[in-house]
């Protein structure tokens, strides 16, 4: 089980069902939450303490999850961006330079497509429609 289905589990053991309200005492935002529950973002140490504190769980248990999912060895992010071979097959498949020229940009596409796999059709249609509409109002207020 991943970090992130633990904490819902948790969450729901606790019968903190309300995203709005527990982000609220989290003190972050409800995108935030279900970025952690889905294993694209991960809290901070002390972040995973407070959540401990919330659900009435041991905070060892979060702590020592997030240890034991860590990866082995050390890599830099320069080294996760493709090489030029690797991007020319990227760009064939349709993906822009801009989604694997950097590290963050590469990294965060990554994350949303491992996010994505375990989506259904529906809510990845939901969330492009909604980024469609960010994308239209942030157009809008820059005009």
């Amino acid at each position: 089980m991943t970090l992130g289905q633990r904490m819902r589990e948790a969450r729901r053991r606790a019968g903190e069902t309300n995203d709005g309200v527990f982000a609220g005492e989290m003190g972050i935002t409800v995108a935030t939450l279900w970025a952690w529950e889905a294993d694209i973002e991960e809290p901070t140490q002390e972040q995973l303490a407070r959540f401990a504190e919330l659900v009435g769980e041991d905070a060892a248990a979060f702590a020592g999850a997030v240890a034991s999912e860590m990866p082995q060895g050390i890599c830099r992010a320069i080294d996760l961006v493709p090489d030029r071979e690797q991007a020319e097959v990227l760009e064939e498949v349709g993906l822009p330079p801009e989604l694997h020229a950097s590290a963050e940009a590469w990294i965060a596409f990554l994350r949303l497509a491992r996010a994505a796999a375990r989506m259904s059709p529906e809510a990845i249609s939901t969330l492009a429609e909604n980024a469609e509409a960010c994308v239209i109002d942030a157009g809008r207020t820059r005009a």
